[in-house]
């Protein structure tokens, strides 16, 4: 990258108005300003086409991590253990990597140990781990190979969920034996009928063959034929409910439950807490659905495929793929509310997504959110950005109180061989207060954005929410504010949540060049500044013609004349307008940590036209904690 210097220790001159009487003159006063080395990031590696920059203070998203269906086991803050964060997913077997930053990741192999006798087990998918009392259990679906018995066809489960322990998040994790006390533990046994269920791999079946579909089946009931395929059973699986995508969960009360879906299409999410508080004995008397695809309720369901109600209203982002999923189910409590995460459009689809569902309880009833409220979490923007292609499968990691997704990209959205080439990515989630009174709700929303962000785990911050924000100079459009600029909400999506990304995503708009000033009660010491560019081609500022810190040293130090990156957008050959910019582009400044009380940053706003900032991130330390 380049290191550029600052040559400038110049005289400004500021017009200060001094006039005591309209016959007085008008003074003048100086300032000098010096010149700092600094780099802004307009260099790119000429294999990769990538930006560099420093690791010790930024990020990109996307891993080298190639794993889809990731979960991240945070073995730092919750368990004491280790100090690691651990990424598990789908894979033979499992690959796992560990890392202390969740930026540099290193591979542990895998740590999954199956017994012979279900070798040519395959479909290894999404993998989740959690810890308990010195134990870590794997949750897993997976697809046995299918049997013979006797001369006769036994039936092929296709997909069951199974479980595993071990003492180390590496494993080996052994398979649990339901059958074996001795593997299973005391109470947890499964009891069925061997003549119904001949195959090997019962015994390993998490869920009890016949309990699960005793439990299951009791929803077919009234579902007329030509909606069969919402069946939880819907044909022969040798008397299995074919499930996946297993999620282990703790609620606020410390109550344990288990999370999966029925397999696709038209994916169904159950809950089943657990008796006894005990992950290996599921609670059958409270199975309960929790979504229908396609439907906001389950109740909606029931009223439109079992009474014939056509006057109840579908999810539109559902709508999008020809394979309809809810699948990859996660929760999260966060003030009073339980919200479901799930992906919907078929993992193979470029629209392929994170969404929500919100209720009161862990075991609902659910609501999925409609688009006017944010109901996508996460989105490739239904297709319309390919860098950031079938996001989607995700979980949830807090960190330094601030929540964060993991979730899997295609490596190349045009891959005939989409199924093995995902990769591993990370974003901030930021919450929005939507609705007021008795509606108040707060939603979750992320942005899958490749461009660089700064660093997750790091000795420095962003400080720029702590400063007195003010305008000096300049003019902003009206009904915008400048308090945009450190909401955390960068403006990225222009297809999905119509309505709600129009009413609480703003970016800070301005029709002439403006000057903004972070003020600081107490100095603060800087390292770097991002400023985040609009999402809208019309709104782009190509331009930061001056930033001046102001050091806790009487000093003032300035850089001057940052430029967007050419390669964040392209610009007309006809008129010379710009016709796309990159979701997440930004100008950069990194410098020598400086200790400084204020920031004024100027933004270029070209003649008779409006300019967007999204965000303007101040990499600090110190300050208002």
């Amino acid at each position: 990258m380049k290191n550029k210097k600052g040559l400038f220790v110049c005289a400004i001159v500021l017009l200060v108005t001094l006039c005591f009487s309209a016959f007085m003159g008008c003074g003048a006063k100086k300032e000098t300003i010096h010149g700092i080395a600094y780099t802004d990031y307009t260099d790119f590696d000429e294999l990769t086409q990538l930006p560099e920059y420093n690791e010790e203070l930024w990020r990109r998203n996307d891993t080298d991590v190639r794993l889809p269906d990731p979960f991240v086991l945070d073995n730092v803050e919750k368990n004491g253990k280790d100090g690691w964060y651990y990424v598990y997913g789908t894979s033979e077997n499992f690959d796992c990597y560990r890392s202390r930053d969740l930026q540099n990741w290193e591979s542990m192999g895998t740590v999954l140990r199956m017994p012979r006798e279900l070798s040519g087990t395959g479909d290894f998918w999404a993998p989740e781990v959690v810890y308990d009392a010195g134990t870590y259990y794997l949750f897993f679906s997976c697809r046995p190979k299918a049997e013979r018995a006797n001369g006769i066809d036994t039936g092929d489960a296709e997909y069951l969920i199974m479980v595993a322990q071990s003492f180390s998040p590496t494993g080996p994790f052994d398979l649990i034996d339901f059958t074996d006390e001795t593997s299973c533990g005391k109470g947890n046994m499964h009891d069925y009928n061997t003549d119904d269920y001949p195959q090997t791999y019962a015994k390993y079946a998490y869920l009890s063959p016949y309990e699960h579909y005793t439990a299951a089946t009791q929803y077919d009931k009234g579902i007329p034929d030509k909606f069969e395929h919402y069946k939880m059973y819907t044909a022969d699986r040798g008397g299995y409910i074919c499930t996946i995508d297993p999620h282990p969960f703790v609620d606020a009360n410390g109550n344990k439950y288990i999370y999966f879906n029925k397999v696709n299409p038209y994916g169904t999410m159950v809950g089943i807490p657990m008796k006894n508080n005990n992950w290996l004995t599921p609670d059958w008397e409270n199975y309960t659905l929790l979504t229908r695809t396609y439907y906001y309720t389950v109740d909606d369901f029931d009223k439109a495929v079992r009474e014939g109600d056509e006057t109840i209203e579908t999810v539109p982002y559902e709508q999008d793929s020809d394979n309809p999923v809810n699948e990859g189910v996660f929760l999260h409590y966060h003030n009073g509310k339980y919200y479901l995460l799930y992906s919907s459009n078929g993992f193979f689809d470029s629209t392929y997504c994170v969404a929500q569902a919100v209720a009161d309880t862990p075991l609902g009833p659910f609501r999925k959110l409609k688009p006017e409220e944010g109901g996508v979490v996460l989105s490739s923007d239904l297709g319309g950005n390919t860098s950031v292609s079938g996001s989607g499968h995700n979980s949830l990691i807090t960190v330094n109180g601030e929540l964060y997704i993991v979730y899997h990209t295609h490596d190349d959205s045009t891959d005939p061989d989409i199924y093995r080439t995902r990769h591993v990515n990370i974003d901030k989630v930021n919450w929005v207060t939507i609705g007021e009174g008795e509606n108040k709700l707060d939603v979750m929303y992320a942005t899958p954005t490749t461009c660089i962000m700064p660093k997750i785990i790091s000795d420095y911050r962003n400080v720029a929410k702590d400063a007195k924000l003010e305008v000096v100079s300049g003019k902003l459009n009206e009904g915008s504010s400048a308090a945009y600029l450190t909401d955390g909400l960068y403006s990225y999506y222009k297809n999905v949540n119509a309505g709600f990304v129009d009413r609480y995503i703003k970016e800070t708009e301005i029709t002439q060049t403006t000057t903004f000033a972070f003020g600081f009660d107490s100095a603060v010491d800087v390292r770097a500044l991002m400023i985040s560019d609009s999402k809208t081609p019309k709104n782009v500022f190509l331009k930061i013609p001056m930033i001046k810190l102001y050091g806790a040293d009487g000093k003032i130090y300035g850089i001057k004349d940052l430029e967007l990156n050419e390669k964040y957008y392209t610009v007309s050959e006809f008129d010379g307008s710009i016709r796309r910019v990159a979701t997440g582009a930004a100008i950069y400044a990194e410098f020598d940590e400086l200790k400084v009380k204020k920031i004024e940053i100027t933004v270029e706003c070209p003649a008779n036209a409006i300019a967007g900032i999204s965000e303007i991130e101040i990499l600090g330390k110190g300050g208002n904690l």
